[in-house]
């Protein structure tokens, strides 16, 4: 896994060998199973997590009472209410675990700690960072001026990995259709 979370952060920047020990010592290593929430509304987002295995989720509760899906992410991402996680404000969104997860993580205040030691590593956080909101924004925006039937199709097209493993539901709530709207579709696919 640690091999995995380095090969990951090496398309952001060179991480000397001899630093690698270093940014161990300060990860965690979790496996959560389907359905947790990891941060809730209220909470604060301080835990950034390294997914090795897995789909997580954005969401917010309705004044319905359910669940609409904002944003998936699977292995190879980092994951974390980023808005919150940078700005030490408490989230409005929950971030769960869709299926089994295994995640690498570390605290905010940890990783604070690794940029007094590494200065350069704030450097190479801040472009994945960055690379972080660019992707949210590019893949929502693909879905802008689509009806129901063009968004599954982009949203196969695009997370083809995503839409195999994940609840029918989770896929509706995503694209903003209900359940009886997505099985029509996928029925006449």
């Amino acid at each position: 896994m640690q091999e995995q979370f380095f090969n990951f952060l090496n398309h952001f920047g060179n991480i000397p060998e001899k630093d690698r020990e270093l940014i161990v010592s300060f990860l965690s290593y979790e496996e959560i199973k389907e359905g947790i929430h990891l941060v809730e509304p209220g909470m604060f987002s301080n835990v950034l997590y390294f997914i090795c295995e897995g789909i997580m989720k954005i969401s917010i509760l309705n004044e319905k009472g359910s669940f609409v899906t904002y944003y998936f992410l699977n292995e190879d991402h980092l994951s974390t209410i980023l808005r919150n996680f940078k700005e030490d404000t408490r989230s409005e969104v929950y971030l769960s675990t869709v299926t089994d997860t295994k995640l690498i993580s570390i605290t905010k205040q940890d990783l604070v700690k690794l940029y007094d030691r590494l200065p350069y590593f704030k450097e190479i956080m801040d472009k994945v960072f960055q690379e972080m909101m660019l992707r949210k924004i590019n893949t929502r925006n693909a879905y802008l001026g689509s009806d129901a039937t063009q968004r599954y199709a982009t949203f196969l097209t695009t997370q083809p990995d995503i839409a195999l493993r994940i609840p029918l539901s989770d896929v509706a709530s995503y694209l903003g259709i209900t359940q009886q709207s997505l099985s029509r579709i996928r029925k006449n696919k």
